[in-house]
């Protein structure tokens, strides 16, 4: 296995790992900072996409299986997998936050983890899949599509 290099995607390649990841966690959970979130792709016999808090006090990283970033039009990997706040990520790093190290490896719901950043504040329900995602969100985190204003 390998780890693919951070990086903070420009343009259409990388946009729909970015944009799930920013509208999923505007705010990191550990250090409530508004990270540009760096992105990574672990390949193996499941990839993970990675992603890195940009804070420099911080730094920590999460992952999670890439089917559950994919918008379920592009793949039926994740077809009955629940709600977006039921997906699974594991956090891999504490970064340069020694205080999280007893906790590398645990595994947190989508939910838990915005309810720690405090985020979504505000709710709404996408108009294509009838999910429920935070009011500021520009993409859908469960079937991918944009979202109307």
């Amino acid at each position: 296995m390998w780890l693919q290099k951070f990086t903070r995607p420009k343009g259409f390649s990388g946009s729909l790992p970015r944009n799930w990841i920013d509208d999923a966690l505007p705010v990191c959970p550990f250090c409530h900072s508004d990270p540009k979130w760096e992105i990574g792709l672990k390949a193996g016999w499941i990839n993970r996409h990675h992603f890195r808090c940009t804070n420099m006090a911080c730094k920590i990283v999460i992952s999670i299986n890439t089917p559950d970033v994919m918008p379920k039009t592009l793949t039926m990997m994740n077809f009955g997998l629940g709600t977006t706040k039921d997906k699974t990520m594991k956090l891999e790093s504490e970064g340069h936050n020694s205080q999280l190290s007893s906790v590398v490896g645990s595994e947190f719901t989508l939910g838990d983890l915005q309810q720690m950043s405090g985020e979504p504040l505000e709710l709404r329900r996408c108009n294509h899949c009838d999910s429920t995602i935070s009011s500021d969100a520009k993409f859908c985190t469960e079937c991918g599509e944009k979202l109307d204003a």
